[in-house]
């Protein structure tokens, strides 16, 4: 009999898994894929902006493994106000809605 940490050495491991730890496997797979390629889509996306605009993005929101920030935090950093960082960050938004509408 072989356990989980002796498989056989045929490579019959994949039959002997259950059908649904395959099928787990499977869609988690392929929801990684579609992670990633969403991520890809973001960023290609957030280059396509100015540097003021992705700067808010990224920060606000915790992207590229950012932590999220505080309209105080971001405007400290960028030397603005506050309420030039949510101007920012509407307006950021508001080309990505136009980007991907255009698509």
């Amino acid at each position: 009999m072989w356990s989980v940490w002796t498989l056989p050495p045929d490579g019959r491991a994949a039959r002997l898994w259950p059908k649904r730890w395959r099928t787990l496997i499977s869609r988690t797979w392929e929801a990684s894929l579609e992670e990633q390629d969403l991520q890809k889509q973001i960023h290609r996306s957030l280059m396509g902006l100015g540097v003021r605009h992705r700067i808010v993005l990224i920060r606000r929101f915790g992207m590229d493994g950012q932590e999220e920030e505080t309209l105080s935090a971001v405007s400290k950093e960028l030397g603005v106000s506050r309420e030039q960082v949510r101007q920012l960050q509407e307006g950021a938004l508001d080309l990505l809605r136009q980007h991907t509408e255009l698509r």
